[in-house]
């Protein structure tokens, strides 16, 4: 393999990797239209248990990337398949237990990051609406593993960056729409 063929694949793996922040990035941007600091200290201590909550499942992305890559490599469909599908599987398992435990994962986040009153209040608030995402979140990361490891970097990053524009779009949508 090439110097050029791995970063054809690092590349867009770690602009993935990335991403995840820019979503708290755009929402703590959109809220700050609305010019209220209580808000937007609530969006950025959420963000951080976020950041931290899906950092903690990019395993998903870089072992479906491998595995996927190794089934293409030995050129076994359905092993591709398989990599595809049992990480799905696991992404949906964890993205529905993280729903299910986000009150105290969330008040314990809040507590680790010494949010209290309003902003505090706000951190919830965010927290709570935010954290439907998960499931999503999470099975985004293993179709654009899934993705990159079948070497077709450029529909991955164009994946990513059209749910971030989407994201994006969405947020000031909501926001100032």
């Amino acid at each position: 393999m090439t110097h050029r063929q791995v970063l054809t694949i690092a590349l867009p793996m770690m602009i993935a990797h990335f991403s995840t922040p820019l979503v708290s990035l755009a929402a703590t941007g959109v809220v700050g239209q609305l010019r209220d600091e209580v808000l937007i200290g609530g969006v950025a201590l959420a963000a951080v248990i976020f950041d931290v909550l899906f950092t903690t499942f990019n395993f998903l992305r870089g072992a479906t990337t491998g595995f996927t890559a190794q089934a293409v490599g030995a050129d076994d469909r359905r092993a591709e398949q398989r990599m595809l599908l049992g990480g799905i599987l696991i992404a949906i398992g964890a993205g529905l237990l993280i729903l299910l435990l986000h009150v105290p994962i969330g008040h314990l986040g809040l507590l680790v990051l010494g949010a209290d009153g309003e902003v505090g209040e706000a951190a919830w608030t965010y927290y709570s609406w935010r954290v439907w995402s998960a499931p999503f979140a999470l099975f985004n990361f293993v179709v654009f593993g899934w993705v990159i490891g079948r070497g077709e970097a450029v529909t991955a990053l164009s994946l990513q960056v059209a749910l971030n524009a989407l994201n994006l779009f969405f947020s000031f949508y909501g926001c100032c729409g």
